[in-house]
């Protein structure tokens, strides 16, 4: 699970998964969360490493969309 949030869910890789919806969805998108089941992994400060990937990926996405 580690390797899954140090290394693939970067937050990079979070916000270019924003991206694509965006680029679908357009400013229909009001709020980008998570699936749910993060309360059951079974290591809670990964659980929150992932959000606080996704919060990163958020915020760079949303510095450059403003930037534009």
């Amino acid at each position: 699970m580690q390797k899954i949030v140090t290394e693939l869910e970067t937050p990079d890789f979070m916000k270019k998964r924003i991206e694509k919806a965006y680029s679908v969805l357009g400013d229909r998108i009001k709020y980008a969360n998570l699936d749910c089941g993060l309360a059951f992994w079974p290591d809670q400060d990964l659980a929150f490493r992932l959000l606080e990937n996704t919060a990163k990926g958020l915020t760079q996405f949303n510095a450059e969309k403003k930037g534009q």
